[in-house]
């Protein structure tokens, strides 16, 4: 898809979700006890399935650009060096709006829910 493509969409039922694997996912925990997982798009018009966490998160744009709904609701595109903050049960999907976009999302390692699925 292009980034004109990609810009159109703005509605989730817009979507016809194709199974593409991202990239292999970087995960780690930092000292001070966050835990951060890249996501990487390498073209417009990737998708991060539409999915929900047990506890709050952000997630900062890297390089490229990214359009976030939450509970189906478009809240906004997010620039590299911009976050968007995800409430706990929230479900979210993101896009990719350019090609080589790279995101972080960033938990609370310190969180109980978290730790049983890291440090089990």
């Amino acid at each position: 898809m292009t980034e004109s493509e990609a810009r159109t969409i703005h509605s989730i039922d817009q979507v016809v979700l194709v199974e593409q694997p991202l990239a292999p996912e970087i995960s780690f925990v930092t000292a001070d006890r966050l835990e951060i997982k890249e996501l990487y798009f390498p073209e417009a018009g990737y998708f991060m399935g539409q999915h929900a966490h047990q506890f709050d998160h952000a997630h900062l744009v890297g390089n490229g650009e990214i359009r976030v709904w939450a509970d189906g609701v478009e809240i906004g595109d997010f620039k590299a060096g911009q976050s968007v903050n995800i409430k706990a049960g929230v479900l979210h999907t993101l896009m990719s709006l350019k090609a080589d976009t790279r995101g972080f999302c960033i938990h609370n390692a310190e969180n109980p829910v978290l730790q049983k699925a890291v440090f089990a």
